[in-house]
């Protein structure tokens, strides 16, 4: 309630509520670690943060499912419930390893490759595959019928049902509706499923996804479906292009992907050696010494051109032996997983 001068000398009471305010922008990172780091930024500049300023897309996503009341699956009931698919409804070439856990383990990425890509298992039946993936998709959907006489989604269909309230007007989480608007940052695991949960997100609130964009067309490659379907959405999410080479590490990143230029144009230093193991040892030697220096931590990065073979397990072991704090960003290789690579052959066989 609000009093409202009506004239001169006079008052009237005034029942509409006055607006709320809004709270502040609302970063959506990648991971907690790139909150954390967001946070003690902000924390530094105003010594205060008020309301929730940055969260994960994880943390994100799983506030949805829970203000649309969607019931998801835990790990093991999934496991569950793709073992018992698997048992007795595999038809076709994978029949003699259906007991075989690695086979359920396999369908779970499957399912998950298939929500976030729009596609319901049950219409593969209607696709001209093969007969192999069509009892993929079977088996799928046998699963899916099992969780649902539990009255349970998996984790792709729930965000779809998640997604499916905010299109109807369903209500936000209150961190979200408060928000003044929402920026996703960083963030390069752009699936169908996610643009259309961005999409729907932005008939309610500002939002805009800033995403790195390099001056070399093949570091670009992999953004290029995703630039095409954001420029596709017309009224959906605004968009904005950065130089992935910011902040303390501009220059190290700058001369990594530099199209030309000799080493010394920038503070990085190659460390060649016979094995992964001497490799290791010498690039913690390294940290260590510009550490006792003066050097902030946060002021140095390790690149590698590949964390197999070894490299991940050494630099880990070697960081922790010389007592080095260290977060590795990108997690291991994905493509020569075995269950990415089961999934990456059923789109061959799609196409």
């Amino acid at each position: 309630m609000a009093l409202k001068r009506a004239s001169p000398g006079q008052t009237q009471l005034d029942f509409t509520a006055p607006p709320r305010p809004r709270g502040p922008l609302l970063a959506v990172l990648p991971d907690a670690a790139r909150v954390e780091e967001r946070l003690l930024r902000l924390a530094r500049g105003t010594a205060i943060v008020a309301g929730k300023a940055a969260c994960s897309l994880a943390e994100l996503e799983r506030e949805l499912l829970r203000t649309a009341r969607v019931a998801v699956a835990s790990p093991l009931a999934l496991m569950l419930a793709l073992r018992e698919a698997a048992l007795r409804h595999t038809q076709g070439p994978y029949f003699s390893i259906r007991e075989q856990p690695g086979y359920a383990q396999a369908l779970g990425d499957l399912l998950a490759a298939l929500s976030h890509g729009l596609l319901e298992p049950l219409e593969l039946e209607k696709l001209d595959v093969p007969h192999r993936v069509r009892a993929l998709g079977k088996t799928l959907t046998a699963a899916r019928e099992i969780l649902t006489a539990a009255k349970l989604a998996d984790a792709g269909l729930g965000l779809r049902l998640a997604i499916e309230s905010i299109e109807s007007g369903g209500p936000l989480p209150a961190f979200v509706a408060d928000a003044s608007a929402m920026e996703l940052e960083g963030i390069l695991d752009w699936t169908p499923l996610r643009l259309r949960l961005v999409n729907a997100l932005s008939r309610r609130l500002r939002v805009k996804i800033r995403l790195p964009f390099s001056d070399k067309p093949e570091l670009n490659e992999a953004l290029d479906p995703v630039l095409r379907a954001l420029e596709k959405s017309g009224d959906g999410p605004e968009l904005e292009l950065f130089d992935p080479a910011q902040g303390m590490l501009a220059p190290f990143l700058r001369r990594l992907f530099a199209a030309q230029g000799e080493v010394a144009d920038a503070p990085v230093s190659l460390v060649s050696c016979a094995s992964p193991l001497a490799q290791a040892r010498e690039v913690a030697r390294q940290c260590a010494e510009l550490l006792r220096g003066g050097a902030a931590p946060d002021s140095i990065g390790i690149a590698a051109r590949s964390l197999s073979g070894g490299i991940a397990e050494e630099l880990a072991a070697s960081l922790t032996r010389a007592g080095i704090a260290f977060r590795e960003r990108r997690g291991r290789p994905a493509l020569p997983a075995a269950p990415v690579r089961l999934a990456l052959s059923f789109y061959d066989l799609l196409e």
